[in-house]
């Protein structure tokens, strides 16, 4: 099967190989010294993996919320939903989400 490595924005792909699963295809990224800079690496279980060499800049470090068919990094369901009077309750879980994942340390701020 094919697996590719798509940016978690803009959904370019940063690389792709014939493999059996994201992981292997994650270690084979980083073997290349391929740059996967904000790579989307959802679902990729890449415990005890060697990832030496590999521009993961961005891959680790963000939030996503989704609400309904939408998703974002935090900062962009704020500007998404900002003003929206009938969104006040999924400004509030935004919030919550902020404070969960601070508190977790999943984000430096």
């Amino acid at each position: 099967m094919k697996v590719e490595i798509k940016h978690w924005i803009t959904g370019a792909v940063l690389f792709s190989l014939e493999c059996g699963n994201v992981r292997e295809a994650v270690i084979a990224a980083a073997r290349h010294g391929a740059d996967l800079q904000g790579a989307d690496l959802r679902g990729a279980y890449l415990r005890d993996a060697d990832l030496q060499g590999a521009n993961l800049q961005g891959a680790w470090n963000v939030v996503m919320v989704q609400v309904g068919c939408k998703s974002f990094t935090l900062e962009q369901g704020r500007e998404y939903w900002a003003g929206k009077e009938n969104r006040r309750e999924v400004m509030a879980a935004l919030d919550y989400a902020d404070a969960i994942a601070n508190i977790r340390g999943w984000v430096k701020k």
